[in-house]
C-alpha cells in the first residue's frame, strides 16, 4: 500500500464516522456487496474474499446503528421525483451480480433485520443460462489451484501454444489467466478445453445465479431488482452504442420480469470511463432506465448517480465486530476531497 494511503488510513482510524457523515452531504450513500457465503465459491473465491453470514450480520448491526436504512422507491422518489422524504444519514444496501446466495443466505438476514435492499442482476445469467467472463476466469483459476503438480505440469506444456510465459510456474499461469478480458473469449474457451471444464455443466449442476422464481420471491418480499448489464462486460472496452445496449436491454428485461416502470442500473466494475452527459442522454431517451449506481465511494457526482462503497472484504472483522467503519471512512474521505475541490465527473 502506498505511504499516502497508509497515512490516510491511520488518520481515519482515529476519526469518528459522524463528522465525516455530516461533512459529506449526499442524499443517500450506497453500501455494496457481491457475495455472502459460509463456503468458498469457485466463481468468486479466486478473485476476492467475501464475508460469512455472521460477519455480514455484524455489518447489518453496524448499519442500523449509524444510518437510516432506506429502499430504492424512496431514494428514486427524492432524487427523480423531487420529493424530500429521505431521512438524514440515509444508506441503501445493494448486491451486484445476482448470485443465488442473495436468496438463500442474504434474504433471511435482511428480513430478520427488516432492511431493504437492491439486487442487481446480470440478465443473461438469469436461470443460469450464461457465465460472465470474470467468473469464467475464476473457474479456470480454481481448477489451476486445485491441480496436483503432475497435473499442472501437463497443463503447462499445453499452455505453451496459448501463452509461453504462462508455462514457467503456477503463479505465472494464474497471472496470465487473470489478465484476460471479455475480448479473450476464444482463449478462455481453449483453456476450458485444456482444463476439462464444462461451464454449462457447472451452471446446470451448481446453479450459482438467481432464478426468475427466486427473483419474484424477492420482489414479493419488498426488495428491488435492478440491472447489472446483459453480460457483465467491462464498459471501458466498449463503444457507446454497445454500452447503451447493455444498459437499456438489461433494464428492459428486469422491468418485464418484475412489472416495475423503471429499473436502477449498476455499472459492471465501475463507471470511471463513462461520460455523464452520455449517461444522462441514455436515461432521457429510455425512461425505463432508473438511477445509476457506481462503485467508487462517495465522490461528488450527478444526483442521479448513487455512489457506493464495496464492503465485501472481511479483513479486520472479528466475532461480533464489523469492519464497515474502516471502508466507509475511506469512501467519505474521497468524497470530502472531491467536495472541497468541487471536482465533479464530466
Amino acid at each position: 500500500m502506498p505511504l499516502r494511503e497508509i497515512a490516510r488510513d491511520a488518520i481515519l482510524s482515529w476519526t469518528p464516522l459522524a463528522p465525516l457523515q455530516a461533512m459529506v452531504k449526499r442524499d443517500v450513500v450506497g453500501v455494496n456487496y457481491h457475495l455472502v457465503s459460509a463456503e468458498p465459491s469457485p466463481l468468486v473465491s479466486p478473485l476476492f474474499s467475501f464475508k460469512t453470514p455472521a460477519q455480514f450480520e455484524s455489518d447489518l448491526h453496524f448499519l442500523k446503528s449509524h444510518y437510516s436504512m432506506v429502499g430504492y422507491a424512496d431514494t428514486a422518489a427524492q432524487i427523480l421525483g423531487g420529493r424530500s422524504i429521505l431521512p438524514s444519514r440515509a444508506a441503501l444496501l445493494t448486491f451486484d451480480d445476482g448470485f443465488a446466495e442473495c436468496h438463500t443466505t442474504v434474504r433471511p438476514l435482511l428480513l430478520k433485520h427488516k432492511i431493504p435492499a437492491v439486487f442487481f442482476v446480470i440478465t443473461d445469467a438469469l436461470n443460469n443460462r450464461f457465465l460472465p467472463y470474470r467468473n469464467r476466469v475464476a473457474l479456470c483459476l480454481d481448477r489451476l489451484r486445485r491441480a496436483t503438480d503432475d497435473e499442472f505440469g501437463g497443463f503447462a506444456s499445453e499452455l505453451k501454444a496459448l501463452a509461453p510465459q504462462a508455462r514457467s510456474s503456477r503463479e505465472a499461469a494464474e497471472k496470465w489467466v487473470r489478465s484476460l478480458t471479455n475480448r479473450d473469449t476464444a482463449v478462455l474457451d481453449a483453456i476450458f478445453r485444456l482444463l476439462n471444464i464444462d461451464p454449462q455443466a457447472f451452471l446446470t449442476v451448481r446453479k450459482p445465479f438467481l432464478s426468475t422464481d427466486q427473483i419474484l420471491e424477492l420482489v414479493r418480499d419488498g426488495f428491488t431488482i435492478g440491472a447489472h448489464s446483459v453480460t457483465h462486460t467491462d464498459f471501458s472496452l466498449l463503444d457507446e452504442p454497445a454500452i447503451e445496449r447493455e444498459i437499456v436491454e438489461s433494464c428492459a428485461v428486469v422491468c418485464a420480469l418484475t412489472g416495475a416502470s423503471h429499473a436502477p442500473f449498476a455499472f459492471p466494475f465501475n463507471g470511471n470511463s463513462l461520460k455523464r452527459l452520455f449517461l444522462a442522454d441514455v436515461r432521457k431517451r429510455n425512461p425505463h432506465v432508473g438511477l445509476y449506481f457506481d462503485n467508487c465511494g462517495f465522490p461528488l457526482d450527478h444526483e442521479w448517480v448513487v455512489g457506493r462503497m464495496t464492503c465485501d472484504l472481511p479483513g479486520g472483522c472479528s466475532a461480533g465486530h464489523s469492519n464497515l467503519g474502516r471502508w466507509l471512512k475511506r469512501a467519505y474521505a474521497r468524497g470530502l476531497v472531491s467536495q472541497i475541490t468541487r471536482k465533479q465527473r464530466p
